[in-house]
């Protein structure tokens, strides 16, 4: 009887020893009042996605008709970019839900995801940066290529691009549309995500601390 008395004393102390240990960790997990930017964000990334998306859609069926459909192979590079760009957002939003999982917000997890987070923000910015000389150096090869005589018209970009005359011009100009493309880039992750990855970030140092 004695031993028995001893049993349950000793599971009693060990039930309320893993309840106090469990309410910390859940202290320490809901108390990262997180859930608002990351929903947020969620909202912005559809937003960003959906207009990159309507844009990408304009330039394949642009391509697509354009010059009596000469320019297919255009059409079907921005269909590939279109799928790369869902999969990268994709996988964006699979990482927001994760943070905002109730299970999975503790400070170590967190920390990890807000790191990888950091790196698709950095992504995105890149692949806005370079977009843009990418994908017209890219079709001015492509219809060098497939049409050439289609950089015999006067009326578009290609012809420019494979004037001798104007070939340094044409250099300048991307280069000045990509670095206004980057400073874009910058502002509109920064106004979409930057500013909440860093409150996140501040929450997190707080939670730390304590």
């Amino acid at each position: 009887m004695e031993l028995d008395a001893l049993k349950k004393t000793l599971n009693t102390l060990a039930d309320q020893t893993s309840g106090e240990v469990f309410s910390k960790d859940v202290s320490k997990t809901i108390a990262l009042p997180s859930v608002g930017n990351i929903t947020r964000m969620k909202r912005n990334l559809l937003l960003d996605f959906c207009t990159i998306m309507a844009g990408m859609i304009y330039l394949v069926i642009f391509y697509a008709l354009r010059y009596r459909g000469a320019l297919w192979i255009c059409a079907l590079f921005f269909i590939i970019a279109s799928i790369a760009v869902s999969v990268f957002f994709f996988r964006k939003r699979k990482l927001l839900n994760d943070m905002q999982h109730a299970s999975l917000r503790t400070t170590h997890f967190f920390g990890k995801q807000l790191t990888a987070l950091r790196k698709y923000v950095s992504w995105y910015i890149l692949g806005g940066t370079l977009f843009l000389p990418v994908s017209t150096l890219l079709i001015f090869l492509l219809a060098n290529f497939c049409q050439p005589v289609l950089l015999e018209n006067k009326n578009t970009i290609l012809y420019w691009l494979s004037s001798g005359a104007s070939w340094w011009f044409s250099i300048a100009a991307l280069a000045m549309l990509t670095a206004g493309a980057n400073f874009f880039c910058k502002w509109y992750a920064f106004k979409l995500y930057g500013r909440h990855i860093e409150r996140l970030n501040c929450l997190l140092k707080e939670m730390n601390e304590k």
